[in-house]
Protein backbone atom coordinates (compact mmCIF):
# COMPACT_ATOMS: atom_id res chain seq x y z
CA UNK A 1 0.00 0.00 0.00
CA UNK A 2 2.69 1.94 0.45
CA UNK A 3 4.50 1.95 -2.59
CA UNK A 4 0.97 3.10 -4.64
CA UNK A 5 0.03 5.86 -2.27
CA UNK A 6 3.95 6.69 -1.97
CA UNK A 7 5.78 4.84 -4.83
CA UNK A 8 9.34 6.74 -3.29
CA UNK A 9 9.38 6.39 0.10
CA UNK A 10 10.07 2.58 0.10
CA UNK A 11 12.49 2.92 3.74
CA UNK A 12 8.86 3.66 5.78
CA UNK A 13 7.42 0.27 4.44
CA UNK A 14 4.86 -0.88 7.17
CA UNK A 15 5.25 -4.17 9.02
CA UNK A 16 1.36 -4.32 8.71
CA UNK A 17 1.30 -5.76 5.19
CA UNK A 18 3.83 -8.51 6.16
CA UNK A 19 1.35 -9.50 8.71
CA UNK A 20 -1.33 -9.41 5.87
CA UNK A 21 0.46 -11.98 4.16
CA UNK A 22 1.36 -13.72 7.62
CA UNK A 23 -2.11 -14.09 8.11
CA UNK A 24 -2.87 -15.55 4.19
CA UNK A 25 -0.42 -18.06 4.78
CA UNK A 26 -1.61 -19.23 7.95
CA UNK A 27 -4.68 -20.36 6.90
CA UNK A 28 -3.30 -21.68 3.39
CA UNK A 29 -1.83 -23.90 6.12
CA UNK A 30 -4.84 -24.68 8.43
CA UNK A 31 -5.74 -27.17 5.24
CA UNK A 32 -3.04 -29.61 6.55
CA UNK A 33 -4.10 -29.60 10.26
CA UNK A 34 -6.47 -31.54 12.20
CA UNK A 35 -9.70 -30.38 13.73
CA UNK A 36 -8.35 -28.99 17.14
CA UNK A 37 -5.81 -26.84 15.59
CA UNK A 38 -8.68 -25.21 13.06
CA UNK A 39 -10.62 -24.99 16.39
CA UNK A 40 -8.20 -22.83 18.24
CA UNK A 41 -7.01 -21.09 14.90
CA UNK A 42 -10.33 -19.58 14.58
CA UNK A 43 -10.43 -17.90 18.11
CA UNK A 44 -6.44 -17.30 18.94
CA UNK A 45 -5.41 -15.92 15.00
CA UNK A 46 -3.96 -12.38 14.73
CA UNK A 47 -3.40 -9.84 12.39
CA UNK A 48 0.10 -8.44 14.05
CA UNK A 49 -1.13 -7.85 17.85
CA UNK A 50 -4.87 -7.66 16.71
CA UNK A 51 -7.39 -10.33 16.49
CA UNK A 52 -9.25 -10.67 12.79
CA UNK A 53 -12.74 -9.19 13.62
CA UNK A 54 -11.51 -6.34 15.29
CA UNK A 55 -9.39 -5.93 12.15
CA UNK A 56 -12.21 -6.51 9.96
CA UNK A 57 -14.51 -3.94 11.80
CA UNK A 58 -11.63 -1.99 11.00
CA UNK A 59 -11.43 -2.27 7.28
CA UNK A 60 -15.08 -1.37 7.28
CA UNK A 61 -14.43 2.20 9.11
CA UNK A 62 -11.32 2.61 6.86
CA UNK A 63 -9.04 3.29 9.99
CA UNK A 64 -6.68 1.34 9.03
CA UNK A 65 -4.92 3.96 7.12
CA UNK A 66 -4.39 5.03 10.59
CA UNK A 67 -3.27 2.30 12.43
CA UNK A 68 -0.99 1.11 9.79
CA UNK A 69 0.45 4.63 9.47
CA UNK A 70 0.50 5.16 13.33
CA UNK A 71 1.41 1.18 14.43
CA UNK A 72 3.45 0.55 11.43
CA UNK A 73 6.54 2.72 12.54
CA UNK A 74 6.32 5.73 10.18
CA UNK A 75 5.82 7.84 12.54
CA UNK A 76 7.67 6.30 15.14
CA UNK A 77 10.64 6.52 13.40
CA UNK A 78 10.37 9.97 12.12
CA UNK A 79 13.57 11.69 13.97
CA UNK A 80 13.13 15.46 12.65
CA UNK A 81 10.45 17.94 11.91
CA UNK A 82 11.52 17.94 8.56
CA UNK A 83 10.51 14.19 8.18
CA UNK A 84 7.22 14.68 9.77
CA UNK A 85 6.84 17.62 7.89
CA UNK A 86 7.18 16.01 4.44
CA UNK A 87 4.78 13.23 5.46
CA UNK A 88 2.15 15.77 6.48
CA UNK A 89 1.78 16.27 3.08
CA UNK A 90 1.24 12.17 2.66
CA UNK A 91 -1.52 12.48 4.78
CA UNK A 92 -3.06 14.93 3.32
CA UNK A 93 -3.14 13.05 0.16
CA UNK A 94 -4.36 10.23 1.84
CA UNK A 95 -7.39 12.12 2.85
CA UNK A 96 -8.30 12.62 -0.48
CA UNK A 97 -11.49 10.73 -2.17
CA UNK A 98 -9.20 9.14 -4.76
CA UNK A 99 -6.84 7.33 -1.93
CA UNK A 100 -9.74 6.44 -0.53
CA UNK A 101 -11.04 4.50 -3.22
CA UNK A 102 -7.97 2.84 -3.67
CA UNK A 103 -7.59 1.86 -0.47
CA UNK A 104 -11.25 0.62 -0.89
CA UNK A 105 -10.24 -1.79 -3.12
CA UNK A 106 -7.13 -2.73 -1.44
CA UNK A 107 -9.22 -3.67 1.49
CA UNK A 108 -11.79 -5.29 -0.37
CA UNK A 109 -9.52 -7.62 -2.31
CA UNK A 110 -8.16 -8.53 1.30
CA UNK A 111 -11.34 -9.39 2.56
CA UNK A 112 -12.62 -11.54 0.02
CA UNK A 113 -9.44 -13.57 0.12
CA UNK A 114 -9.75 -13.89 3.66
CA UNK A 115 -13.73 -15.00 3.56
CA UNK A 116 -12.11 -17.18 0.98
CA UNK A 117 -9.55 -18.71 2.88
CA UNK A 118 -11.78 -19.02 5.64
CA UNK A 119 -14.53 -20.83 3.74
CA UNK A 120 -11.72 -23.23 2.94
CA UNK A 121 -11.19 -23.78 6.45
CA UNK A 122 -14.98 -24.33 7.39
CA UNK A 123 -15.74 -26.85 4.78
CA UNK A 124 -12.50 -28.76 5.65
CA UNK A 125 -13.35 -28.95 9.07
CA UNK A 126 -16.86 -30.60 7.85
CA UNK A 127 -14.95 -33.13 5.27
CA UNK A 128 -12.44 -34.19 8.20
CA UNK A 129 -15.33 -34.86 10.44
CA UNK A 130 -17.70 -36.43 8.26
CA UNK A 131 -14.20 -38.64 7.16
CA UNK A 132 -13.44 -39.66 10.37
CA UNK A 133 -17.10 -40.78 11.54
CA UNK A 134 -18.19 -42.62 8.61
CA UNK A 135 -14.19 -44.17 8.56
CA UNK A 136 -14.70 -45.16 12.43
CA UNK A 137 -17.69 -46.82 11.23
CA UNK A 138 -16.85 -49.00 8.33
CA UNK A 139 -14.11 -50.14 10.13
CA UNK A 140 -15.79 -52.61 12.11
CA UNK A 141 -17.10 -54.42 9.07
CA UNK A 142 -14.08 -54.65 7.42
CA UNK A 143 -12.31 -57.78 7.04
CA UNK A 144 -10.43 -57.55 3.76
CA UNK A 145 -7.84 -55.69 2.32
CA UNK A 146 -8.22 -53.93 -0.72
CA UNK A 147 -5.62 -55.16 -3.34
CA UNK A 148 -7.22 -53.73 -6.18
CA UNK A 149 -9.52 -51.07 -6.17
CA UNK A 150 -11.53 -51.43 -9.42
CA UNK A 151 -12.27 -55.04 -8.64
CA UNK A 152 -12.76 -54.46 -5.17
CA UNK A 153 -14.69 -51.61 -4.66
CA UNK A 154 -16.53 -52.11 -7.68
CA UNK A 155 -15.43 -49.09 -9.43
CA UNK A 156 -15.11 -51.04 -13.10
CA UNK A 157 -18.86 -50.85 -12.69
CA UNK A 158 -18.95 -46.97 -13.18
CA UNK A 159 -16.90 -46.57 -16.20
CA UNK A 160 -14.27 -45.16 -15.04
CA UNK A 161 -10.48 -46.10 -15.69
CA UNK A 162 -8.09 -45.30 -12.96
CA UNK A 163 -4.49 -45.30 -13.98
CA UNK A 164 -2.06 -47.36 -12.16
CA UNK A 165 -0.86 -44.52 -10.58
CA UNK A 166 -4.14 -43.47 -8.82
CA UNK A 167 -4.81 -46.87 -8.22
CA UNK A 168 -1.92 -47.48 -6.46
CA UNK A 169 -2.86 -43.90 -4.49
CA UNK A 170 -6.17 -45.33 -3.84
CA UNK A 171 -5.05 -48.98 -2.78
CA UNK A 172 -2.46 -47.25 0.23
CA UNK A 173 -5.31 -44.70 1.21
CA UNK A 174 -7.92 -47.35 2.08
CA UNK A 175 -5.93 -49.64 3.45
CA UNK A 176 -4.02 -47.27 5.62
CA UNK A 177 -7.97 -45.60 6.25
CA UNK A 178 -9.52 -48.96 6.93
CA UNK A 179 -6.96 -50.48 9.48
CA UNK A 180 -7.92 -51.19 13.03
CA UNK A 181 -4.88 -50.54 14.70
CA UNK A 182 -4.10 -47.08 13.79
CA UNK A 183 -4.54 -43.12 14.72
CA UNK A 184 -6.98 -42.64 11.94
CA UNK A 185 -6.31 -38.78 11.93
CA UNK A 186 -3.27 -38.23 9.68
CA UNK A 187 -5.01 -40.45 6.36
CA UNK A 188 -8.28 -38.87 7.35
CA UNK A 189 -6.87 -35.24 7.09
CA UNK A 190 -5.13 -35.97 3.71
CA UNK A 191 -8.42 -37.31 2.11
CA UNK A 192 -10.13 -34.35 3.86
CA UNK A 193 -7.56 -31.91 2.18
CA UNK A 194 -7.96 -33.91 -1.59
CA UNK A 195 -11.89 -32.86 -1.35
CA UNK A 196 -10.96 -29.44 -2.31
CA UNK A 197 -9.38 -30.99 -5.33
CA UNK A 198 -11.97 -33.14 -6.33
CA UNK A 199 -14.34 -30.81 -6.88
CA UNK A 200 -12.34 -28.72 -8.87
CA UNK A 201 -10.93 -31.55 -11.24
CA UNK A 202 -12.82 -34.35 -12.43
CA UNK A 203 -10.10 -36.85 -12.52
CA UNK A 204 -9.33 -36.30 -8.65
CA UNK A 205 -13.48 -36.31 -8.28
CA UNK A 206 -13.63 -39.96 -9.06
CA UNK A 207 -10.71 -41.09 -6.92
CA UNK A 208 -12.32 -39.62 -4.23
CA UNK A 209 -15.35 -40.99 -4.89
CA UNK A 210 -13.55 -44.33 -5.15
CA UNK A 211 -12.87 -43.97 -1.42
CA UNK A 212 -16.24 -42.11 -0.41
CA UNK A 213 -17.55 -44.76 -1.95
CA UNK A 214 -15.56 -47.68 0.34
CA UNK A 215 -16.23 -45.86 3.82
CA UNK A 216 -20.10 -45.73 2.44
CA UNK A 217 -20.42 -41.70 2.90
CA UNK A 218 -23.01 -42.15 -0.83
CA UNK A 219 -24.10 -38.70 -0.03
CA UNK A 220 -20.89 -37.05 0.44
CA UNK A 221 -20.24 -38.37 -3.45
CA UNK A 222 -23.35 -36.96 -4.54
CA UNK A 223 -22.42 -33.50 -3.42
CA UNK A 224 -18.89 -33.59 -4.47
CA UNK A 225 -19.59 -34.55 -8.04
CA UNK A 226 -22.84 -31.71 -8.29
CA UNK A 227 -20.05 -29.38 -7.50
CA UNK A 228 -17.33 -30.80 -9.49
CA UNK A 229 -19.65 -30.55 -12.14
CA UNK A 230 -20.53 -26.84 -11.30
CA UNK A 231 -16.78 -25.83 -11.10
CA UNK A 232 -16.67 -27.48 -14.52
CA UNK A 233 -19.30 -25.95 -16.59
CA UNK A 234 -18.06 -24.87 -19.49
CA UNK A 235 -16.21 -28.21 -19.75
CA UNK A 236 -17.72 -32.11 -21.42
CA UNK A 237 -17.96 -33.65 -17.68
CA UNK A 238 -16.76 -37.19 -17.59
CA UNK A 239 -19.86 -40.12 -17.66
CA UNK A 240 -19.08 -42.59 -14.94
CA UNK A 241 -19.41 -39.38 -12.92
CA UNK A 242 -22.74 -38.96 -13.46
CA UNK A 243 -23.40 -42.56 -12.98
CA UNK A 244 -21.38 -42.69 -9.54
CA UNK A 245 -23.55 -40.42 -8.64
CA UNK A 246 -26.60 -42.11 -9.79
CA UNK A 247 -26.02 -44.87 -7.98
CA UNK A 248 -24.90 -43.07 -4.71
CA UNK A 249 -28.26 -41.15 -4.82
CA UNK A 250 -29.68 -44.36 -4.94
CA UNK A 251 -27.56 -45.97 -2.04
CA UNK A 252 -28.12 -42.71 0.03
CA UNK A 253 -31.84 -43.03 0.20
CA UNK A 254 -32.06 -40.17 -1.72
CA UNK A 255 -34.60 -41.47 -3.70
CA UNK A 256 -37.30 -41.00 -0.99
CA UNK A 257 -40.17 -41.41 -3.16
CA UNK A 258 -41.68 -42.97 -6.65
CA UNK A 259 -40.96 -39.92 -8.71
CA UNK A 260 -37.59 -39.43 -7.35
CA UNK A 261 -36.59 -42.90 -8.50
CA UNK A 262 -38.60 -42.51 -11.83
CA UNK A 263 -36.66 -39.33 -12.96
CA UNK A 264 -33.05 -41.45 -11.41
CA UNK A 265 -34.08 -44.02 -13.95
CA UNK A 266 -34.76 -42.03 -17.01
CA UNK A 267 -32.02 -39.64 -16.01
CA UNK A 268 -29.07 -42.66 -16.90
CA UNK A 269 -31.45 -44.35 -19.39
CA UNK A 270 -31.06 -41.07 -21.04
CA UNK A 271 -26.99 -40.70 -20.57
CA UNK A 272 -27.39 -44.14 -21.80
CA UNK A 273 -28.96 -43.45 -25.30
CA UNK A 274 -26.91 -40.14 -25.65
CA UNK A 275 -23.21 -41.77 -25.22
CA UNK A 276 -20.78 -42.97 -27.63
CA UNK A 277 -20.82 -46.15 -28.29
CA UNK A 278 -17.46 -46.82 -26.44
CA UNK A 279 -18.39 -45.03 -23.64
CA UNK A 280 -22.05 -46.72 -23.48
CA UNK A 281 -20.68 -50.41 -23.22
CA UNK A 282 -18.49 -48.77 -20.27
CA UNK A 283 -21.42 -47.56 -18.05
CA UNK A 284 -23.81 -50.78 -19.24
CA UNK A 285 -23.30 -52.70 -15.61
CA UNK A 286 -23.80 -49.05 -13.79
CA UNK A 287 -26.83 -47.74 -15.55
CA UNK A 288 -28.04 -51.56 -14.30
CA UNK A 289 -27.16 -51.08 -11.03
CA UNK A 290 -29.21 -47.91 -10.85
CA UNK A 291 -32.35 -49.38 -12.50
CA UNK A 292 -31.82 -52.72 -9.87
CA UNK A 293 -31.51 -50.08 -6.36
CA UNK A 294 -34.59 -48.12 -8.09
CA UNK A 295 -36.42 -51.40 -7.91
CA UNK A 296 -35.36 -52.16 -4.70
CA UNK A 297 -36.31 -49.25 -2.97
CA UNK A 298 -39.62 -49.67 -4.51
CA UNK A 299 -39.90 -52.85 -3.05
CA UNK A 300 -39.51 -51.47 0.63
CA UNK A 301 -40.10 -53.59 3.70
CA UNK A 302 -41.69 -56.43 1.18
CA UNK A 303 -39.55 -59.93 2.08
CA UNK A 304 -37.90 -60.56 -1.53
CA UNK A 305 -36.71 -63.64 -0.35
CA UNK A 306 -40.80 -64.66 -0.18
CA UNK A 307 -42.55 -66.89 -3.31
CA UNK A 308 -42.41 -64.80 -6.93
CA UNK A 309 -43.80 -62.74 -8.78
CA UNK A 310 -43.86 -60.13 -5.95
CA UNK A 311 -47.12 -58.02 -5.30
CA UNK A 312 -45.18 -55.54 -7.91
CA UNK A 313 -46.30 -53.10 -11.01
CA UNK A 314 -45.50 -53.69 -14.17
CA UNK A 315 -43.09 -50.44 -14.33
CA UNK A 316 -41.06 -51.38 -11.27
CA UNK A 317 -40.27 -55.23 -12.22
CA UNK A 318 -39.60 -53.64 -15.67
CA UNK A 319 -36.52 -51.73 -14.03
CA UNK A 320 -35.63 -55.17 -12.74
CA UNK A 321 -35.70 -56.48 -16.26
CA UNK A 322 -34.11 -53.88 -17.86
CA UNK A 323 -31.14 -53.92 -15.46
CA UNK A 324 -30.97 -58.04 -16.38
CA UNK A 325 -30.96 -57.13 -20.19
CA UNK A 326 -28.09 -54.71 -20.04
CA UNK A 327 -25.89 -56.46 -17.84
CA UNK A 328 -26.09 -59.16 -20.71
CA UNK A 329 -25.46 -56.71 -23.35
CA UNK A 330 -22.30 -56.20 -20.78
CA UNK A 331 -21.45 -59.63 -20.96
CA UNK A 332 -22.05 -60.15 -24.65
CA UNK A 333 -19.76 -57.28 -25.42
CA UNK A 334 -16.84 -57.83 -22.96
CA UNK A 335 -17.24 -61.48 -24.09
CA UNK A 336 -15.11 -61.50 -26.70
CA UNK A 337 -12.44 -59.24 -25.35
CA UNK A 338 -10.13 -61.24 -23.50
CA UNK A 339 -8.52 -57.88 -22.01
CA UNK A 340 -11.73 -56.78 -20.49
CA UNK A 341 -12.47 -60.11 -18.39
CA UNK A 342 -12.78 -57.81 -15.06
CA UNK A 343 -15.49 -56.42 -16.77
CA UNK A 344 -16.58 -59.55 -18.48
CA UNK A 345 -16.72 -61.01 -14.70
CA UNK A 346 -19.01 -58.26 -13.30
CA UNK A 347 -21.46 -58.57 -15.90
CA UNK A 348 -22.06 -62.40 -15.27
CA UNK A 349 -22.14 -61.75 -11.47
CA UNK A 350 -24.78 -58.72 -12.38
CA UNK A 351 -26.90 -60.88 -14.17
CA UNK A 352 -26.64 -63.93 -11.51
CA UNK A 353 -27.27 -61.46 -8.76
CA UNK A 354 -30.08 -59.19 -10.20
CA UNK A 355 -32.10 -62.21 -11.84
CA UNK A 356 -31.45 -64.00 -8.31
CA UNK A 357 -33.24 -61.49 -6.52
CA UNK A 358 -35.45 -60.13 -8.60
CA UNK A 359 -37.05 -63.08 -10.25
CA UNK A 360 -36.81 -62.23 -13.78
CA UNK A 361 -35.44 -64.20 -16.08
CA UNK A 362 -34.74 -67.39 -14.00
CA UNK A 363 -33.37 -69.74 -16.17
CA UNK A 364 -31.02 -67.31 -18.20
CA UNK A 365 -29.88 -66.30 -14.25
CA UNK A 366 -29.20 -70.21 -13.50
CA UNK A 367 -26.69 -70.20 -16.80
CA UNK A 368 -24.83 -67.27 -15.21
CA UNK A 369 -24.92 -68.63 -11.76
CA UNK A 370 -22.97 -71.97 -13.36
CA UNK A 371 -20.42 -68.97 -15.20
CA UNK A 372 -20.00 -67.25 -12.03
CA UNK A 373 -19.38 -70.52 -10.38
CA UNK A 374 -16.60 -71.46 -13.02
CA UNK A 375 -14.88 -67.93 -12.16
CA UNK A 376 -14.49 -69.18 -8.66
CA UNK A 377 -10.35 -69.76 -7.75
CA UNK A 378 -8.84 -67.04 -9.98
CA UNK A 379 -7.40 -64.37 -7.55
CA UNK A 380 -7.16 -61.79 -10.69
CA UNK A 381 -11.36 -61.58 -11.16
CA UNK A 382 -12.99 -62.87 -7.89
CA UNK A 383 -13.80 -60.78 -4.73
CA UNK A 384 -16.13 -60.97 -1.93
CA UNK A 385 -19.47 -59.54 -4.07
CA UNK A 386 -18.89 -62.51 -5.98
CA UNK A 387 -19.41 -64.95 -3.11
CA UNK A 388 -22.84 -62.91 -1.63
CA UNK A 389 -23.96 -63.56 -4.91
CA UNK A 390 -23.54 -67.25 -4.62
CA UNK A 391 -24.63 -67.09 -1.44
CA UNK A 392 -28.08 -65.41 -2.36
CA UNK A 393 -28.32 -67.94 -5.24
CA UNK A 394 -28.32 -70.71 -2.99
CA UNK A 395 -30.60 -69.30 -0.39
CA UNK A 396 -33.49 -68.36 -2.68
CA UNK A 397 -33.09 -72.39 -3.94
CA UNK A 398 -33.89 -72.86 -0.47
CA UNK A 399 -36.55 -70.53 0.44
CA UNK A 400 -38.22 -72.06 -2.71
CA UNK A 401 -38.36 -75.33 -1.70
CA UNK A 402 -39.58 -73.76 2.05
CA UNK A 403 -41.92 -71.88 0.77
CA UNK A 404 -43.60 -74.59 -1.73
CA UNK A 405 -44.30 -77.05 0.52
CA UNK A 406 -47.08 -76.93 3.38
CA UNK A 407 -45.76 -76.17 6.71
CA UNK A 408 -46.43 -79.70 8.26
CA UNK A 409 -44.21 -81.70 5.91
CA UNK A 410 -41.04 -79.06 6.08
CA UNK A 411 -39.70 -80.95 8.85
CA UNK A 412 -39.27 -83.78 5.88
CA UNK A 413 -37.69 -81.58 3.11
CA UNK A 414 -34.90 -83.32 1.48
CA UNK A 415 -30.67 -83.06 1.29
CA UNK A 416 -31.02 -80.68 -1.27
CA UNK A 417 -32.60 -78.35 1.16
CA UNK A 418 -30.36 -79.03 3.83
CA UNK A 419 -27.27 -78.70 1.17
CA UNK A 420 -28.56 -75.40 0.24
CA UNK A 421 -28.53 -74.09 3.57
CA UNK A 422 -25.32 -74.72 4.21
CA UNK A 423 -23.82 -73.70 0.61
CA UNK A 424 -25.44 -70.38 1.28
CA UNK A 425 -23.75 -70.41 4.57
CA UNK A 426 -20.25 -71.11 3.32
CA UNK A 427 -20.89 -68.18 0.98
CA UNK A 428 -21.67 -65.66 3.01
CA UNK A 429 -19.14 -66.27 5.48
CA UNK A 430 -16.28 -66.48 3.13
CA UNK A 431 -18.32 -62.90 1.56
CA UNK A 432 -17.70 -61.67 4.89
CA UNK A 433 -14.10 -62.78 5.70
CA UNK A 434 -12.95 -60.65 2.40
CA UNK A 435 -16.05 -58.30 2.93
CA UNK A 436 -14.52 -54.25 2.80
CA UNK A 437 -18.13 -52.69 4.89
CA UNK A 438 -20.69 -54.11 2.41
CA UNK A 439 -23.50 -54.26 4.73
CA UNK A 440 -25.77 -56.26 2.34
CA UNK A 441 -23.75 -59.19 2.65
CA UNK A 442 -24.69 -59.36 6.59
CA UNK A 443 -28.42 -58.63 6.30
CA UNK A 444 -28.51 -62.07 3.79
CA UNK A 445 -26.90 -64.06 6.40
CA UNK A 446 -29.36 -62.57 8.76
CA UNK A 447 -32.48 -63.89 6.44
CA UNK A 448 -29.95 -67.21 6.30
CA UNK A 449 -29.77 -67.41 10.16
CA UNK A 450 -33.59 -66.89 10.58
CA UNK A 451 -34.54 -69.83 8.18
CA UNK A 452 -32.22 -71.98 9.74
CA UNK A 453 -33.13 -71.28 13.40
CA UNK A 454 -36.91 -71.62 11.84
CA UNK A 455 -36.16 -75.33 10.46
CA UNK A 456 -34.54 -76.06 13.65
CA UNK A 457 -37.20 -75.07 15.97
CA UNK A 458 -39.35 -76.94 13.58
CA UNK A 459 -37.04 -80.70 13.85
CA UNK A 460 -37.00 -80.08 17.66
CA UNK A 461 -40.78 -80.09 18.18
CA UNK A 462 -40.94 -83.04 16.06
CA UNK A 463 -38.12 -84.58 17.91
CA UNK A 464 -40.52 -84.08 21.53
Amino acid sequence: WFQELSPGVAAFESDSLADLKRLSNDLDHLAQENEDVIKRATKELKFGEREIINLIESFEKLTIMEDVWTRGGIVREAQTRDILKNWKDVFDFAQSNATKQLVNEQIESVLSSLESKVGQMSTWTKDYKLIYDATHATQRDVKGKIKEPSRDLGLIRWGCALSEGESTELTAILNSLLEDEMDLHVEVMRLATSMEEARAKPDRCMLVCGALWAIRSYSKIVETVSICEKNNADKPFPISLHVIRAAAEAKAEALANRAKRQESVARVLALLSKAAEEERKKILLGVGYVLYQAWKLEMGTEDIWAPLPHNVDEETQDWALTSFRLGEEAFDYFDAMPDRQLERAFAINHCAYVGTITGVESTKTSEYVNKLINLEGNPQLWTARFDDTLGCHFLRNATKMWYSTIPEERVNLSMTFRNDLVDSGMYFEDAIKNDIGDTDVRRHRTRLRALEDEYSQLKKGVGR
